[in-house]
């Protein structure tokens, strides 16, 4: 089954359930939008817990929780006229600034951030068709920002 069709039968399955769309930006809206955040941190949870723990059904069953929730989560935000996907575009954008294809510049920025955070970090390598990618990683393994990273500027793909 894709992605598109998980989301549909997540949105059919919640119009049966008398989960109802809601005006946006309004008391309801607020406190519904407040729930699915909840929720999400609910199902995360329990996939954290799982792995925690080794527990290969509870990881399936939290993880899949968790993309049924947010698929609700991003409907609701697309209906209330946020652009989601538009949005998510840009973070992507965003992160390719965090793949260099210089090992100097990742050793550069390796440097800076040990500087600025007085916390270690490595740099790992990758190939992609053909081609080396370097990422800067904290030690527990997430990938690390430079100090002068930019900011996603968010703000244009809110309701008009």
């Amino acid at each position: 089954m894709s992605f598109d069709l998980v989301a549909k039968r997540v949105c059919t399955w919640n119009k049966k359930a008398s989960v109802r769309d809601l005006e946006p930006d309004t008391l309801e809206w607020w406190r519904s939008i407040n729930l699915q955040a909840k929720l999400l941190v609910e199902e995360a949870t329990e996939a954290l817990e799982a792995s925690e723990l080794n527990d290969p059904v509870e990881l399936l069953d939290g993880v899949l929780d968790s993309i049924i929730i947010l698929t609700k989560f991003v409907d609701m935000l697309e209906k209330a006229g946020y652009r989601v996907f538009d949005a998510a575009e840009a973070i992507m954008q965003n992160n390719d600034l965090k793949i260099y294809s210089s090992m100097t510049r990742a050793l550069e920025v390796k440097e800076e951030l040990e500087e600025a955070n007085r916390q270690g970090y490595y740099i790992d390598d990758t190939e992609v068709d053909g081609k080396i990618y370097f990422v800067v990683k904290r030690n527990d393994g997430k990938i690390a920002k430079a100090v002068d990273f930019p900011r996603v500027q968010l703000e244009e793909f809110l309701p008009r």
